[in-house]
């Protein structure tokens, strides 16, 4: 409780005394950028990747004091990757199958 009285306390002394350039004829440049992985698994045979990544930059010139006209562009990526692995369990099952049926009848095996 007393660290964030004190956080608290400080980010409101800091902001009633601090100077920005705010007036008429300077530039605002800022922006934003974000990159998030995440993996997980949706069930026991799927297996999802998740990526996002976010870019948005921001500029502005204050045509007035205390009044900023700008632009903010916003560039977001997200890709979505699924593995599974059902179907190779399929295959190797269905490999299994056709080596018994070959055995019973007596037929060469060719893999």
């Amino acid at each position: 409780m007393k660290q964030f009285l004190l956080t608290t306390f400080t980010v409101l002394f800091i902001s009633l005394f601090a100077n920005s350039q705010i007036t008429q004829g300077n530039w605002l440049v800022g922006g934003n950028a974000s990159f998030t992985s995440t993996e997980y698994n949706s069930s026991a045979s799927t297996k999802q990747k998740f990526t996002t990544l976010l870019i948005s930059p921001a500029i502005g010139y204050f045509i007035a004091d205390k009044f900023a006209a700008g632009l903010k562009l916003s560039f977001n990526s997200v890709d979505q990757i699924t593995f599974s692995t059902l179907n190779s369990s399929i295959l190797a099952l269905a490999l299994i199958a056709d080596i018994i049926s070959c055995q019973q009848k007596n037929k060469p095996i060719y893999l």
